[in-house]
């Protein structure tokens, strides 16, 4: 193939001018006087074939010949003519005008043709001989073909590119660049007959409609598009055209859904680009493998994305059909001048067994683990994490174009530490993907045992003036060498340990385990914990039983609260101070007698119905509530939201646990019960008859000896959901489940509750209060 010389750069919505290269050609000797010779030319657009027809495109699609823009297909609206003499040397100077008459139209419907009768232009004599015109039409530009423009030979026309730099679209009144042409004599008197114009672009159209119930379109783009128009003849033989390089495709801008034509049912969108004619390097047997990897990479193809949200369960699919002729071959990707390619597809769900849909679970985590490393010498010494932050506009999927919106509207969108339980977790680094939507935290750690926490939470900014009250959302990141994820998924005893990493994983509780099977694992601490205590007893010099805690939460809330600190439990009130914290500078956080800011509720939602987006804008805000239903949600019981945790079916956007793990559902305790809480007494601090045992300065309880001491539940207390403050610390455990309870009244939250004389699997607890959890296998 000859070597493509780019004559024009740049076209969006329209033809514009370009500067090309001086070619210092010498026009050559000719028969008459130069372009002196009107001709009248008739002309007509080459009837475009019958639309590519193939049995289906993708899952519950079949291609449509039905087209109504016919108009806009077949019409010229401004012309060149270029003349070559029997040498292919250039003759005469191009010739441009605008000055079209009139165009007569053919067969209605799709790809009308239209014929043009007495249009005159200036040529050059030829005498008696044969010389080739080429007619390029609808240009728009007047200055396109110069005898400065390397089109000297018609080798060299037929070697340029026309080239653009964003989508091809010809308006209602401007048509699609075609070309055609004429040899023979020409002479002044004689007109120029018969010649057909064909166009150098292709058609696409996408019709789509969505059946499934939950899904969305969030994005329609055409991909793999060569970004300019040859002028050469159409290829031949087992070639790429245009020959794949740096540039030479591109991909359409993303379309605004609501400009969408409704077509019956249907969303439609139409899409003109040039040829594009891409080999398979893989045999194709189906339909469903007809995908990027059996091709040479550039296949141009529809992009089609969606999200399907059912069931707490958000998942997006992307579909690519790349474009071509199915029905010649499997393997045919190719898009040809002059015909219209359309995919009506019918969207019933996410179809994972076709090979052109890639289905993509979103990480709706607020939680990551992260092992700890020895420092940042080097990438391997680092953990790190990454977080996806379109969730943080509207708590699910968000499309590109809001994360865009979002990057203009908050264009110092920053990331920091909000807050850590570590004074100093070593060197960390920050780094937020705008394009992206990707933030992902690195850091160096010292081993556990030389720190005094394990936790740290980062959030989202829409500015750099990091004020809690405008943050965005905010995650999680929990240090530890406990390996939970290695336990896989696999068929399980109940009621029975396994060693991973830095710990165990159990299979316990009979509502769990009914539904999940035995092939799932809950944690053997509560999440945040930096150890547990697993059948084991704690050395009498361990004062820092404070590690086993937890994290505290208030029901349906994504963000922590620090736990009690262990040397401040008073054995009479078994009350206690919030452990340390600490900012982005390593400097504890200011207290005011909590650890962090207290807020009242009334003057959270002023009577207001909900204050979940205040809740996601400040995550170190204790929400308290005076009066029934103590909820920190809402005032009133008939706004209480019951689904916050997804109530077990499901994770949900707001549950606080890592990926592949989620809070326990309602029942997970159920076969807790006294008889099975039987830890000896005095083999470790624990209750005896109500009272707590002391280790030296320290108080702690555990719930030692279910099923053989294999499980172990600290007695963290709680914080009280009318006042926040930290009680039972040392005389009572509580985890929250992802259930609630529900009354005629209204609802709490379904918790294990224990204490030296009582275990209640499923206890209705304020959802205002502030307990653990712990987390299962999704």
């Amino acid at each position: 193939m000859m070597k493509r010389k780019i004559l024009y750069t740049l076209l969006a919505f329209g033809m514009m001018t370009v500067s090309c290269g001086k070619s210092g050609l010498e026009a050559p000797r000719q028969p008459g006087e130069p372009n002196g010779t009107p001709v009248t030319v008739a002309l007509s657009s080459v009837s475009t074939p019958a639309p590519v027809e193939a049995s289906e495109y993708a899952p519950g699609t079949k291609s449509s010949a039905e087209l109504t823009e016919g108009a806009v297909d077949g019409q010229i609206h401004d012309l060149w003519a270029l003349q070559y003499d029997g040498s292919g040397n250039l003759v005469g100077t191009p010739y441009y005008t605008a000055d079209i008459p009139a165009g007569t139209a053919g067969t209605a419907g799709s790809g009308t043709d239209y014929s043009y009768d007495g249009l005159s232009v200036k040529l050059t004599s030829s005498g008696a001989d044969t010389h080739t015109v080429c007619f390029v039409a609808n240009t728009h530009n007047g200055s396109l073909f110069t005898v400065d423009n390397d089109v000297s030979t018609l080798d060299k026309l037929k070697a340029a590119a026309w080239g653009f730099g964003d989508e091809y679209r010809p308006a209602a009144g401007g048509g699609i660049v075609m070309m055609g042409e004429y040899a023979g004599p020409v002479a002044s008197g004689t007109p120029v007959t018969g010649v057909k114009l064909e166009r150098r672009a292709a058609k696409v159209v996408l019709k789509y409609k969505v059946s499934r119930s939950g899904f969305t379109v969030t994005n329609v783009q055409l991909k793999n598009v060569p970004a300019a128009f040859g002028f050469a003849d159409a290829p031949s033989g087992n070639v790429n055209f245009p020959a794949v390089a740096d540039g030479s495709h591109i991909d359409y801008p993303a379309e605004d859904l609501t400009k969408a034509v409704t077509d019956g049912d249907y969303k439609k969108f139409v899409w003109y680009m040039p040829e594009n004619i891409s080999r398979a390097v893989a045999s194709v047997d189906a339909i469903g493998d007809r995908t990027l990897d059996k091709s040479d990479g550039r296949p141009a193809y529809v992009e089609i994305t969606g999200v399907l949200n059912t069931d707490g369960r958000v998942r997006k699919a992307v579909y690519r059909i790349l474009l071509g002729d199915p029905s010649l071959s499997m393997d045919n990707f190719q898009v040809q001048r002059n015909h219209i390619y359309t995919v009506t597809l019918d969207i019933q769900g996410l179809n994972e067994g076709d090979n052109r849909v890639t289905v993509e679970n979103f990480d709706m985590s607020n939680c990551a683990i992260v092992k700890p490393g020895s420092g940042m010498a080097n990438a391997a010494d680092a953990g790190t994490v990454t977080f996806d932050i379109r969730k943080c506009l509207n708590n699910g999927f968000t499309t590109k174009e809001q994360l865009n919106a979002l990057m203009t509207a908050s264009s110092d969108l920053t990331a920091d530490v909000l807050w850590t339980d570590c004074y100093d977790w070593g060197a960390y680094l920050i780094d937020l993907d705008k394009e992206n939507g990707l933030l992902t935290v690195s850091i160096g750690f010292l081993e556990p045992s030389s720190v005094d926490g394990n936790n740290m939470v980062v959030a989202l900014y829409p500015n750099a003036d990091k004020k809690q009250g405008e943050i965005l959302w905010s995650w999680h990141i929990w240090m530890t060498d406990y390996a939970p994820d290695q336990a896989g998924v696999a068929a399980r005893t109940p009621n029975t340990a396994y060693r991973v990493d830095g710990g165990e994983v159990h299979t316990y509780g009979s509502e769990f385990q009914k539904v999940n099977g035995n092939s799932k694992v809950i944690m053997d601490r509560n999440l945040g914990a930096m150890k547990s205590y697993n059948g084991s007893v704690p050395a009498a010099d361990d004062i820092v039983a404070d590690w086993a805690f937890g994290l505290l939460y208030q029901w349906g809330r994504k963000d922590p609260f620090p736990w009690a600190s262990g040397a401040t439990i008073d054995p009479n009130t078994a009350t206690a101070s919030t452990k340390a914290i600490y900012g982005a500078d390593s400097n504890p956080l200011p207290e005011d007698g909590m650890g962090y800011k207290k807020v009242n509720i009334a003057d959270v939602i002023g009577g207001g119905p909900n204050t979940l987006a205040y809740a996601v804008k400040n995550p170190l805000a204790f929400i308290y509530n005076t009066t029934a239903p103590y909820d920190w949600y809402t005032t009133a019981m008939a706004n209480q939201n019951t689904d916050l945790w997804g109530d077990g079916a499901a994770k949900s956007v707001y549950d606080p646990c890592p990926k592949g793990w989620r809070i326990a559902p309602k029942g997970t305790w159920n076969d807790f019960t006294r008889d099975t809480y039987t830890p000896a007494n005095g083999t470790f601090p624990y209750y005896a008859n109500g009272e707590i045992i002391e280790n030296g300065n320290q108080y702690f309880a555990t719930n030692g000896g279910f099923y053989n001491n294999m499980v172990w539940y600290p007695a963290t207390g709680f914080r009280e959901s009318a006042n926040g403050n930290l009680i039972h610390v040392g005389k009572s455990g509580f985890n929250w489940s992802a259930g609630v309870r529900i009354t005629s009244a209204c609802f709490t939250g379904a918790a294990l509750d224990f204490n030296s004389g009582f275990v209640g699997p499923t206890t209705p607890d304020n959802s205002g209060h502030s307990f653990p959890v712990r987390c299962i296998q999704e």
